[in-house]
This record gives structure tokens, C-alpha cells and sequence, in this order.
């Protein structure tokens, strides 16, 4: 099976105050998506660790239209696998509105960690199974250069991370970066725009009680923020996260 498909209707939970599907909603969709297509292989979260292995993501890409959908409006993503290495597992992902118009693509990097020892671990045989497709969702994978963290941020948050932050394998969810990384944009700017290209890069696992500091720089051009993400105390860094935004389309909810 090169794609795999599912639809999703877009709930309460995954908008924004003007009712759109968020860039986080959309991280949701596309890795639920991806597990499922694995769980089909045997390769799921929970096939996995009774060989005391987890699934991890290092690296995040994707671009987003300025039209999203908004809520009650029903989604399509569909996921391929575009390249398997011994350590790096590219997980391409599309979204489909309800006019059949593509509003997002981009891909994941999934790697395998032994439970106990954190370290990397080779696929081996394990995904002899799923077939290949070389075709990028969004450009290629070539690494596009972070901006410089130079000079002091322009904003700076702290927090302690709680349960509800933490996913099944027990350390931060690689989606609370991009939902921390948020508040720090000033709102009335937030509320008319939304992201365009999003590239994130995950260092190190941060876990529960842990204190995070997230430092927002905002390189050229206007429409740009970055941010770092340090663990207090040690100062590991923990994620990278590079975005552009653009304007929302003029269209509304009772537009539909």
C-alpha cells in the first residue's frame, strides 16, 4: 500500500477563535494518520514496545495554505512513507478540504529508541513491509538553514511541565512546542494570520516536572519567528522551531 487515507471531521476542539483549523489541529491529524498507517504494519506505538522500543519524532516540515478549514467541515490526509535510512524513518503527509483543494503537506522524521537506554536503533528487517513512494509533499528534504539566535530574545517564557503535557511515552508531547511557541506571538497579530511554513527540530526529551524556557527571536523578514527551546538547570536544548506566517484568506465560517 503506497497511501493511506482517512477523513476526520474537524471538531470544537482543534479551532481558533475564528473557527479555523489550527497548525496544532493539523499536527494531530497527520500524525494520528501516520500511527494508524503503521498500526496496519504491526508497527504501531504499542506493537513496538514489547520489544522495549518507542517511536520518536526529531524532525517536523510543512506549509499550510491561508484558506483552512473551519469547524464541522470534513478533512481527508493521506500518508506514504517517501524514504527509510538504518535510523530515519520520512513520513509524508497531504490534507484535502472538503472542495478536494490541498490546505497542507509537509513531512515527519520518526526514529526508534530503546525504551531504557535512549538511544537510537537501527529498523533492521522491521520495515521490510511498507513500500516506498518518492514523492515529497513539500519540497525536499533538504535541510534549510536555521536562523542565528543573536542578541536578546525578543520574549521570553517559563513553564513547568505538567501530566497533560507529557504523551504515551511518558516525555513532552512534540506537540506542546509549536502550542507554547504560540503564546509568545503577539495576539493581535496571531488572530490574522496563520503559519506558512512551519520546520521544527526535536534535540532532547524534556519530562514531567521539568521547566522549559522558550526564547522567541524575531529574525528578517517581518513575517518570520524562531524560537529555542532550553531546559532550566542544565540547559539542554530541547527543540528548534523556525516559522513563517502569512494573512488568513478574507473568507469566514459563513463563507462555507
Amino acid at each position: 500500500m503506497k497511501f493511506f487515507r482517512l477523513k476526520y471531521p474537524v471538531s470544537g476542539n482543534d479551532i481558533d477563535t475564528q473557527y479555523r483549523l489550527t497548525p496544532n489541529a493539523i499536527m494531530g491529524y497527520s500524525q494520528d494518520c501516520a500511527a494508524r498507517y503503521m498500526a496496519q504494519h504491526r508497527m504501531a506505538a504499542y506493537d513496538i514496545i514489547a520489544d522495549n522500543l518507542i517511536w520518536v519524532i526529531s524532525e517536523v516540515n510543512m506549509e499550510l495554505s491561508d484558506e483552512l478549514p473551519f469547524w464541522s467541515e470534513e478533512v481527508e490526509v493521506e500518508v506514504w512513507v517517501s524514504e527509510i535510512s538504518a535510523l530515519r524513518f520520512f513520513v509524508e503527509f497531504r490534507m484535502y478540504d472538503d472542495r478536494r483543494r490541498v490546505f497542507a503537506g509537509g513531512h515527519y522524521v520518526f526514529s526508534l529508541l530503546h525504551k531504557d537506554t535512549r538511544r537510537l536503533t537501527p529498523f533492521g528487517s522491521r520495515t521490510d513491509c511498507i513500500e516506498r513512494h518518492e514523492e515529497y509533499a513539500a519540497g525536499t528534504h533538504k535541510h534549510e538553514a536555521f536562523p542565528a539566535f543573536v542578541g536578546e530574545p525578543a520574549a521570553v517564557a517559563t513553564q513547568r511541565i505538567s501530566y497533560a503535557e507529557l504523551d504515551f511515552n511518558s516525555h513532552v508531547s512534540n506537540r506542546c512546542y509549536p502550542a507554547i511557541a504560540e503564546r509568545l506571538i503577539p495576539a493581535a497579530y496571531r488572530v490574522a494570520h496563520t503559519v506558512r511554513q512551519l520546520d521544527i527540530r526535536y534535540r532532547n526529551e524534556a519530562f514531567l516536572d521539568d521547566r522549559i524556557i522558550c526564547e522567541m527571536f524575531c529574525p528578517e523578514p517581518a513575517d518570520r519567528y524562531s524560537f529555542r527551546f532550553l531546559r532550566e538547570g542544565d540547559n539542554a536544548l530541547l527543540c528548534l522551531i523556525d516559522s513563517t506566517w502569512q494573512p488568513f484568506s478574507p473568507r469566514t465560517i459563513y463563507d462555507k
